[in-house]
């Protein structure tokens, strides 16, 4: 496995990660992200599903032409997104300022309520 794309601007949490060649996965490690405590804050657990729940809700309001252009497969303590599409991963990871940490994103659509 070979970490591919380690130019990412915003969240150093994620992980672009070349799987099988062709094959990529976007990864985030739950409990790691400095919004955890906002996240618990707002009524959820931020585990692999929340963000999920919070990359579905980027793409659906922010990128709708992302949609359908990787899978999803979170678990309770990682995030995952993959796909063949790089270039789709590349750009959900640079979606909205929560991928950047930051809370008003966050705050502003509480997530995945």
């Amino acid at each position: 496995m070979s970490v591919t794309g380690a130019n990412f601007r915003r969240m150093t949490v994620l992980q672009l990660i070349e799987t099988t060649p062709g094959r990529f996965s976007l990864l985030l490690h739950a409990g790691t992200t400095p919004v955890d405590a906002l996240a618990e804050k707002l009524g959820h657990e931020p585990n692999g599903y929340f963000w999920e729940g919070v990359a579905r809700r980027l793409v659906a309001t922010e990128a709708p032409s992302l949609e359908d252009q990787f899978d999803y497969d979170p678990e309770g303590d990682m995030f995952c997104a993959h796909g063949e599409d790089r270039a789709a991963l590349e750009a959900l990871s640079e979606l909205g300022p929560v991928w950047d940490c930051g809370p008003d994103l966050l705050v502003r659509h509480d997530a995945v309520s």
